[in-house]
C-alpha cells in the first residue's frame, strides 16, 4: 500500500522482506567483526588463570555470597546452594495436602503427599 502524499528526503518504500535481509546482514556482519579481547583471546593456550587479588578479604558476621577466590570449578556442589526466604517457612499437613491434575487433560487425577513420594523420580 503506497503513501498518499508526496515523497520527501526520508521517504523511501522498503519491504519487510527487504528490511529481515538487511537485518540478517547486518546481524552476520557484527558476529564476523573482531571485538578486542573477546571471546577469541579466550581460546589461547598460554594464558593462564589469575585469582581475584583485588577482592577485599571481607569475613563480617553474616556471609552470605560466596567468596570467588575460594571458587574450583563452574559448577556448585549441591551442599553450597543456599535460598533465602523473607516470609518463613511454611508449614504443609502432610495429611491434608492434595494435588489436583485438572483441566484439558485426559484423565484428571488427585495425589496425595505420600502417593507423590512413591512415585518413581
Amino acid at each position: 500500500m503506497k503513501n498518499d502524499h508526496p515523497a520527501g528526503p526520508l521517504d523511501f518504500d522498503v519491504s519487510r522482506r527487504e528490511m529481515l535481509k538487511q537485518a540478517g546482514l547486518v546481524s552476520v556482519g557484527l558476529a564476523v567483526t573482531p571485538v578486542p579481547g573477546w571471546p577469541a583471546n579466550w581460546f589461547k593456550q598460554e594464558v593462564t588463570v589469575v585469582p581475584f587479588t583485588d577482592m577485599a578479604n571481607y569475613r563480617g558476621a553474616s556471609r552470605m555470597a560466596q567468596d570467588l577466590r575460594e571458587l574450583t570449578s563452574w559448577l556448585t556442589p549441591t551442599e553450597d546452594f543456599f535460598s533465602i526466604g523473607h516470609y518463613g517457612t511454611p508449614e504443609v499437613d502432610a495429611s491434608a495436602y492434595r494435588l489436583q491434575v485438572t483441566g484439558l487433560v485426559e484423565r484428571p487425577i488427585t495425589l496425595t503427599l505420600d502417593e507423590l513420594k512413591a512415585r518413581p523420580k
